[in-house]
């Protein structure tokens, strides 16, 4: 395992490739019990492009990668357990698409909760918020979390809400 900064800052740009040490360790922690974990680099992408050619370099060279939307999490989940590159998408924060008709939206990996229902309220729409969940918190990783949402009418309803997701292979395809 080698992280290649110099090839990260090629994909992202050099100020969005982080190391220094301050920046390590506000990323080697959540709200978990989990113990800390010093990631090696945070890199902050603004494209799906990005992360395909970031995950290909990963595998090129056996870095582990953590993808990172709103950092609230309660379970470890982005925390570098082997060290790594912490993939950030937080700046990947744009609804892409809200369909009244058959009641979807398409949101970007770091679309929080408080923006999705900024958007939602003035068409006369509610997101259905797992209980105690952070207005902050990334509406992608409460659903992959499968965070509870007490409201629903049954837990299908409330826990299977993801209909389609792109992913990113080891190898960079979509």
């Amino acid at each position: 395992m080698a992280v290649d900064k110099l090839r990260l800052e090629k994909i992202a740009g050099k100020k969005n490739v982080i190391d220094d040490e301050t920046t390590l360790k506000q990323f080697s922690q959540d709200q978990s019990f989990a113990a800390p974990r010093r990631p090696d680099v945070v890199v902050y992408v603004d494209t799906v492009e990005q992360i395909q050619q970031i995950v290909k370099l990963a595998n090129e060279t056996l870095t582990p990668v953590v993808p990172f939307s709103s950092g609230l999490t309660l379970r470890g989940a982005a925390i570098a357990d082997q060290g790594g590159i912490i993939l950030n998408m937080s700046r990947m924060n744009k609804i892409i698409e809200i369909d009244q008709e058959n009641l979807f939206a398409i949101v970007e990996p770091g679309v929080t909760y408080k923006q999705l229902q900024d958007e939602l309220t003035p068409k006369g729409f509610k997101v259905m918020v797992p209980f105690g969940t952070p207005a902050g918190r990334s509406v992608l990783t409460s659903y992959l979390e499968r965070d509870p949402v007490m409201a629903a009418s049954c837990f299908e309803d409330g826990n299977f809400l993801i209909m389609d997701t792109e992913i990113v292979l080891p190898n960079g395809e979509l």
